[in-house]
């Protein structure tokens, strides 16, 4: 599976307009503060929801995921 790097991550997030700049920053910093991945960060700072998450990555990596 294809890995998709921390920073384009939240960068197509914020050009998709499914997160705030501010929300960005503050996983980034969540991520970086409690050594977890940034899809944890984006759930764990409420950024986004779980269900939402999972629905943009199945898109992305063109699967289905189960939650």
């Amino acid at each position: 599976m294809q890995q998709i790097p921390k920073k384009a991550l939240l960068d197509r997030l914020l050009a998709e307009k499914r997160i705030s700049a501010a929300h960005a920053e503050g996983v980034r910093a969540h991520a970086e503060q409690n050594n977890v991945r940034y899809e944890d960060a984006l759930v764990e700072t409420g950024a986004l929801d779980e269900a939402s998450l999972l629905k943009w990555l199945a898109a992305i990596y063109k699967t289905r995921f189960v939650s």
